[in-house]
């Protein structure tokens, strides 16, 4: 369990490096918006690089207040939005598989996202936050 711990606060550390990375572009040259709601899954988050940094590396990651409405752009990992986990993929797995991503490191970080967030993650914030 506890190599289970370090290897997601690993993840972590790294999606959220990725997060900040992102949110301070100014630009929008492709004019490419990103749009999902406040959170801290790491699949968000790595989601947020892959669009903003590898597919899109001018865009924008515009996030917002789960009640507040939706500004133009595409949205990701949230219920109305076309790149969002369902019963077998995480959001990022989702996305790769849209943009036709592949290669063997985009492969392995899908995996290592892929049982945090579908098994480990939602259980820790339940435990952490009762």
């Amino acid at each position: 369990m506890g190599r289970v711990i370090n290897r997601l606060c690993s993840i972590l550390v790294i999606c959220f490096s990725f997060l900040l990375i992102s949110c301070s572009q100014e630009s929008i040259e492709q004019n490419q918006v990103f749009v999902t709601e406040y959170g801290t899954g790491p699949d968000k988050w790595v989601t947020a690089w892959l669009l903003s940094r590898y597919l899109y590396p001018d865009s924008v990651i515009k996030i917002v207040e789960p009640d507040q409405a939706l500004p133009k752009g595409v949205a990701f990992d949230m219920p109305s939005a076309k790149i969002y986990r369902n019963a077998s993929q995480s959001s990022f797995e989702t996305a790769l598989e849209l943009y036709q991503v592949e290669g063997e490191t985009m492969r392995r970080l899908a995996s290592a996202i892929h049982d945090p967030d579908r098994y480990y993650w939602k259980n820790w914030i339940w435990t952490w936050s009762s």
